[in-house]
């Protein structure tokens, strides 16, 4: 026996007469738009094709369309496409079949296979049905309410002596035509037309009935109850394989005649479950069966946009009345019924349809400045004439039902059909009227742009006339708000008037704002909405500020009307705003308040977004609760009763969890790597509304932190993060009472980076502990030898002291010596020359004046030369190098020297090159040469002395040789070598020591050759 598997969708009927198929696209029928708002969807903005071969909304609201490039969902606002791109399951993009088990998971068939079954899970992700696939006699067809397994009644006959031998079966079990009623019911019709009931659990198979004799047969199932009927309207209905007793109301009998006389029964009926939906021309029916009634009832009327497209299924969304329309060749369409209605006169002129203010009267017309709509029948419309028009900013019945309007800056006043004037004040008017009110007394007001009026006596009579506060800022309103004071709106505030003093406050006691209107609610709280300023509570002395909605529309409010059950409605330039008057009662300023907006845009009926303010009265309600608000087109009407906006109510889904590209599970707690670079969470909820009213926020702080939107695709971007757990929350506002809030939690955890995780800071503690004590038992070391070098030092330095010590005692007695020798040879010398002055010669007396003053000029040179030698020992001595000319230098230098020397019989000589330069200090470089020429003079006593200098090998070189006594070995050994503790030769190389010291502060080096009884040759080179 061969197993078959069908997987069907049909619609059935006769004389079907379809449309040309449409571009896909926005060739929509304008007729449709003025009750329904239309949408279409196709390849052009977001489905992988425009063939749409199936509908379903899941338990979610999530709307899935079978395509043939691919499956569908459809949140209200974007697409997510499952095809064999992305999903390994698929094996083919053609799907024939979408249904939802008994247990509503969506169940999927194949065009690449009829026997395999996939379904969508919880996380929506696309699987194989591996269990369903696997059962080898099954029915599913389009929008079934579960699958049927033919397997257990294959069990069941298949012994010997059953009543249903498995020929028989597998030929029912092989039929095309069926309606599945539930898991375990369905109903097939056999080769011969006949009808079958199958029961998988009773293992019953019961024949129910002969295809009707007189006409074609069409059948559908509701609620478990099979149906079917004749083109004569012939009816009959099984309950689990018995007839029952259904009753066919009048509705649907008339619909079934109406549509027989058109050549045939015209009617396309949907495939069953819980929904069965109609098609008769252009007109869209529901079957609904209560009490055993059957009824049909008119859902969508005169659907013109079905003359354009090829329509395959239709699905209809009861709660908030939206028709999904899948199409053969255009996608898929939302149609969705317009609670809200605009009411116009029918002109070519624009401004014939600007409306401010409004006046509801008699037998439900509406006077505008422009004429009188009739909402009864826009036939009765009547439009004035330009010359006839009143004012169109102030409308006002009094008690007695007359009509009060401003024309021609006067009051007239009307019939209460405002069909006669009954009179014209008398008192000319400095502008047209802004507003009247009567009062508690059943005194009335007028004012204008700058006055206030009142009725006195029956006489129009100035109260105030041109008041200097309202001639920039005009009266837009009035309002009593005690027997003692009126407040006045105006365009610069809100001023009090009171009665008593007659006065007008010099101040605003709301400034700087543009008062438009004023309304009392029913709980008598005063409301201000304001031009461009939001508006305003009056509360216990107080005006408070309300806070707008996201997009700022409420920056410009015109005015209120609260409905009966607690909702505000309030009028803007960008829409209607519903808002619960309670959450404006309990808000508080300076705290998070829960604020929820609903905004209704145009799509829900009215002919521009903007409606109208600045007109009394800017709103009306009549008696039977229908609300009335003045646009710049039409007048919007509405019951708000009647009127359930569609809130976002559903729950929270995650689509996909990133990090880098990488999807993860978001059930999960992923740890994620420190240096990530991006994680990324894509959310959706089912919404089919206006998307301003879908209002996701998320955070990563849930003790209080700031909220943020989700972006408008429903993509969650986070960039890098430090180390830690994490709960990205997510929360939509459900704009419903009690359970405000939907809430969504992803928890993961961001992983430390190695030198972040306690086992590094545990190394660290270690490492550190044992450095420590490291360092503990090395700085016992360490101060025990500085202990140790301590006490060197300091024997070193006290070692240093006596040494200073003794080298100060040394040097000053070499000073002493150096100095006392020619001192006392001076006193030796005056000595002489007082005894024997009257004795001596010219010559003596000029031979002792010279000695006398070469032993002053010694004094004067070694006291000079030391004090630089001094110095020199000091910090921050600094040489002062400039260029000398050599020869010039020594000339001057020796000077003094020369002549001594001739006077000992010395010969001195010198051969210097003209144009050598030293760059030198040229104090120290004197004070070298002036001490070798003298130690040559000094210990020269007969012979030469010879000073020289030259140029050898990049130095340059001062020598100064002498054929006096000469020195040892040893002692030129001890001056090359002298430092300065050596205090022990100190007397007898002082000399040397200036040359040594001095000439090495010059950077030069100073060489000794000499022998004794030879001379001695000093040689001084510097680096040039």
């Amino acid at each position: 026996m061969r197993g078959v598997f069908f997987i069907l969708f049909c619609f059935f009927g006769i004389g079907v007469e379809w449309a040309q198929a449409q571009n896909s696209g926005s060739d929509l029928s304008l007729a449709d738009m003025n009750n329904y708002e239309i949408k279409q969807y196709n390849s052009e903005n977001g489905l992988p094709q425009n063939s749409a071969t199936g509908l379903l909304l899941d338990k979610n609201d999530f709307l899935w369309i079978t395509t043939q490039n691919g499956l569908v969902r459809f949140d209200g606002r974007r697409f997510r496409i499952y095809d064999k791109s992305n999903t390994p399951a698929i094996r083919s993009n053609r799907f024939s079949v979408i249904a939802e088990s008994s247990q509503r998971e969506v169940l999927l068939g194949s065009s690449f296979d009829p026997a395999e079954i996939y379904k969508v899970g919880p996380d929506y992700k696309v699987v194989a049905d591996t269990t369903r696939t696997r059962i080898p006699h099954k029915f599913l067809h389009l929008n079934s309410k579960g699958i049927f397994d033919c397997t257990p009644l294959f069990n069941y006959y298949a012994g010997a002596g059953k009543a249903i031998d498995t020929v028989f079966l597998n030929g029912l079990c092989s039929s095309e035509t069926f309606v599945i009623l539930n898991d375990s019911e369905i109903v097939v019709r056999d080769r011969l037309s006949q009808w079958y009931y199958l029961n998988n659990v009773s293992g019953a198979v019961n024949k129910l009935l002969d295809s009707f004799k007189d006409g074609g047969t069409h059948f559908f199932a509701l609620y478990g109850i099979f149906c079917v009927f004749s083109d004569s309207g012939e009816w009959r209905f099984f309950r689990q394989g018995r007839e029952t007793t259904v009753r066919v109301d009048k509705t649907l009998s008339d619909l079934i005649k109406r549509a027989s006389s058109l050549s045939g029964l015209n009617l396309r009926i949907g495939p069953g479950g819980d929904q069965v939906i109609i098609r008769h021309q252009n007109d869209i029916y529901e079957l609904s069966l209560h009490e055993d009634v059957l009824k049909a009832e008119l859902i969508f009327q005169d659907l013109k946009i079905l003359d354009k497209v090829i329509a395959t299924s239709f699905l209809y969304d009861k709660k908030n009345q939206r028709l999904f329309i899948a199409t053969v060749t255009s996608g898929f369409i939302v149609v969705t019924k317009r609670l809200f209605k605009a009411l116009t006169f029918n002109s070519p002129d624009r401004l014939d349809n600007a409306f401010k203010t409004l006046l509801l009267f008699s037998h439900k017309k509406i006077l505008t400045q422009n004429g009188i709509l009739d909402k009864s029948n826009g036939n009765d419309h009547l439009l004035f004439k330009k010359d006839f028009r009143p004012d169109g900013n102030c409308f006002y019945q009094a008690s007695n039902k007359s009509i009060w309007v401003s024309k021609e800056k006067r009051l007239h006043i009307y019939d209460s059909n405002f069909s006669k004037v009954l009179g014209v004040d008398s008192l000319p008017l400095d502008s047209y009227i802004s507003c009247i009110i009567e009062d508690s007394r059943h005194t009335v007001w007028i004012s204008t742009l700058t006055s206030l009026l009142k009725i006195a006596g029956g006489k129009l009579q100035y109260v105030f006339k041109r008041l200097p506060p309202f001639v920039n800022h005009n009266i837009e309103a009035i309002v009593e708000v005690s027997s003692k004071e009126f407040w006045i709106a105006s365009r610069d505030g809100i001023y009090v008037y009171d009665i008593a003093k007659n006065s007008v406050g010099e101040k605003p006691i709301l400034p700087d704002i543009y008062a438009r209107n004023f309304y009392r609610a029913k709980d008598n709280s005063i409301w201000v909405a304001t031009y461009g300023n939001g508006y305003y509570k009056y509360q216990m002395g107080k005006f408070i500020a309300l806070p707008a909605d996201p997009q700022n529309y409420l920056s410009t409010a015109h005015t209120f009307l609260e409905d009966d059950v607690g909702f505000f409605w309030i009028s803007t330039n960008h829409g209607l705003f519903r808002v619960r008057k309670k959450d404006l009662d309990d808000f508080t300023p300076g705290r998070n308040n829960s604020l929820y907006y609903y905004h209704l845009d145009k799509s829900s009926g009215f002919n521009t977004n903007e409606f109208n303010g600045g007109g009394n009265p800017a709103s009306q309600t009549d008696d039977e609760g229908n609300f009335y608000f003045p646009s710049l087109d039409g007048i919007v009407y509405f019951n708000p009763g009647s009127v359930h906006p569609e809130m976002p109510d559903r729950a929270i889904f995650v689509d996909g969890f990133f990090v880098d590209s990488l999807r993860l599970d978001y059930r999960e707690a992923h740890p994620i790597k420190p240096d990530f670079n991006r994680l990324i969470v894509d959310i959706t909820t089912p919404f089919y509304g206006l998307e301003e009213n879908l209002k996701l926020e998320y955070t990563l702080d849930s003790n209080g932190g700031k909220w943020y939107p989700v972006n408008r695709d429903g993509r969650i971007t986070i960039n890098r993060l430090p180390h830690g757990k994490y709960a990205l929350l997510v929360r939509k506002h459900n704009g419903s009472d009690g359970n405000r809030f939907t809430h969504l939690a992803i928890a993961f955890e961001v992983l430390p980076h190695w030198y972040n995780t306690w086992l590094f800071f545990a190394l660290v503690a270690l490492t550190a502990g044992s450095l420590l004590f490291l360092l503990f038992r090395l700085r016992t070391r360490i101060l025990l030898r500085q202990n140790v070098r301590l006490q060197m030092k300091v024997d070193e330095r006290t070692s240093e002291l006596e040494q200073s010590t003794i080298i100060k005692e040394r040097l000053l007695s070499v000073i002493m010596h150096d100095i006392r020798s020619p001192m006392f040879s001076q006193a030796l010398l005056i000595d002489h020359l007082h005894e024997n002055f009257h004795k001596l010669s010219e010559p003596q007396f000029n031979e002792l004046f010279f000695l006398l003053k070469d032993s002053s000029n010694k004094i004067c040179q070694f006291t000079t030369d030391f004090l630089v030698w001094y110095d020199s020992q000091k910090e921050g001595f600094s040489v002062k190098r400039e260029s000398i000319e050599l020869i010039k230098f020594i000339t001057e230098t020796i000077g003094l020297y020369k002549n001594i020397a001739l006077r000992k019989g010395l010969n001195f000589n010198w051969d210097i090159p003209s144009g050598l330069v030293l760059v030198s200090d040229r104090n120290i470089l004197a004070i070298v040469v002036r001490n070798l020429v003298d130690n040559a003079v000094k210990y020269t006593g007969s012979g030469s002395i010879g000073i020289s200098a030259g140029q050898k090998d990049g130095h340059i070189q001062i020598q100064v040789k002498d054929t006096g006594q000469g020195m040892t070995a040893v002692k030129v050994a001890q001056i090359k070598s002298f430092n300065e503790k050596d205090t022990n030769e100190m007397a007898s190389t002082f000399g040397y020591r200036f040359v040594m010291e001095l000439a090495r502060k010059l950077n030069g080096e100073v060489d000794i050759d000499s022998a004794p009884a030879r001379g001695t040759t000093v040689v001084v080179s510097f680096k040039v």
